[in-house]
């Protein structure tokens, strides 16, 4: 069961469900199962062992193909065209409230993708991949950009030095890369191996934000790498109000950008969908200006465990869209520039206690009062 891809075999079951005109509630009535058990296995998991012969035998398939994802009379194109081709889908069309499981069927087919180029990405580097493999990974390999500013950095630790990778020069930076990395702990290896390709595909923050659907928003996170969450989630904590000041002459109207109070995260769905799918907090802190020297006194009176961001003037993040129409937020380093950090600074940056408070505030203090007091006795007990 270990090595079986249930992202895709949920696909397959899905696939030979509408092909019988059946909707989930038809298929979990036939094989003695909920609605939600069905709904499981096609977003590609809960499935047990016992079941998969009872559903093979249902669709007169053998095991064997099911377990593979994927019927004998099915070609390969026509297989990596099922699983992995995301230009079947407009998601342009898509936002819009009646569309929401096609937007699901999206985003997971989104996941399938990556999963499977990172699961072939070191076969096709080490040129350990059969004929049929090396066109899955063509097939595929189209969603990912090579980060070949990162790739230069890593070799000349430089930012500001640039090479041109061309020919066979990627290949031959991933098997260094490989090599380096091979002695890491698996999240520390992944950290890093997620630095060397962007997932290529526009996921349409904008329209999703325009859209104002939760469900979307869920959907988005479970393809976005940690520091997008965590980017979306610092962007969303402030926003713009309209203030007013009188100089004993006129009134002028100016802007001003607020934190959220803690009564209005709580409020608010959007901050309890995304502390929910994954998204952390980043330390807060006190801007430390360029100066001739360090006023060490000015130092000291930072609380905790301190760490200093390079301070962006005016600069918004770049790379993320605002969702729901918060406000704007300085650039934190950690966020801008994570491909510089290890795993562990990375995470030294991040205020997990914050965060923790926050999901208890959003799912608990309503639903689960003591469990919430419990959180907030530990919190300000520190």
């Amino acid at each position: 069961m270990n090595n079986i891809d249930f992202d895709i075999v949920g696909n397959l079951i899905k696939q030979l469900r509408l092909e019988k005109n059946m909707k989930q509630p038809d298929l979990a009535k036939v094989l003695g199962v909920t609605k939600a058990a069905v709904s499981q296995w096609e977003s590609g998991s809960g499935i047990k062992t016992e079941l998969l012969y009872k559903i093979a035998k249902y669709f007169d398939i053998t095991v064997e193909e099911l377990i593979n994802g994927r019927l004998e009379k099915e070609t390969n194109y026509d297989y990596w065209k099922r699983n992995y081709d995301l230009t079947n889908y407009d998601l342009h069309t898509l936002i819009c409230n009646n569309n929401i499981e096609l937007v699901k069927e999206f985003f997971e087919h989104c996941n399938m993708v990556i999963n499977r180029f990172y699961k072939l990405l070191p076969l096709w580097t080490n040129d350990e991949l059969n004929q049929d493999q090396i066109e899955e990974f063509d097939f595929i390999k189209k969603y990912f950009k090579f980060d070949d500013a990162y790739a230069s950095f890593t070799k000349t630790n430089n930012p500001r030095m640039r090479e041109i990778f061309f020919g066979d020069m990627e290949k031959e930076h991933m098997q260094n890369q490989f090599e380096k990395l091979k002695h890491l702990a698996s999240d520390e290896f992944d950290w890093e191996l997620s630095k060397c390709y962007d997932f290529a595909v526009d996921l349409k923050r904008d329209e999703i934000a325009k859209s104002k659907n939760m469900k979307f928003l869920e959907f988005l996170l479970t393809v976005e790498n940690q520091p997008l969450k965590d980017a979306l989630l610092t962007v969303n904590l402030s926003h713009e109000v309209q203030e007013e000041s009188f100089n004993g002459f006129t009134t002028s109207t100016h802007t001003k950008t607020v934190d959220y109070t803690y009564d209005e995260i709580e409020r608010i769905s959007f901050f309890k969908v995304m502390l929910n799918g994954g998204c952390n907090c980043m330390l807060r802190h006190k801007n430390i200006y360029a100066k001739d020297s360090i006023d060490f006194d000015e130092f000291k009176m930072l609380e905790g465990n301190v760490i200093l961001y390079e301070k962006q003037n005016n600069e918004k993040l770049e790379y993320l869209n605002r969702y729901m129409n918060a406000g704007g937020h300085e650039s934190i380093h950690a966020l801008k520039y994570w491909k510089y950090y290890s795993l562990k600074d990375y995470q030294e940056a991040t205020d997990f206690e914050e965060t923790k408070y926050l999901k208890s505030l959003v799912n608990n203090k309503n639903d689960n009062p003591i469990q919430y007091l419990k959180d907030m006795m530990i919190r300000f007990e520190k």
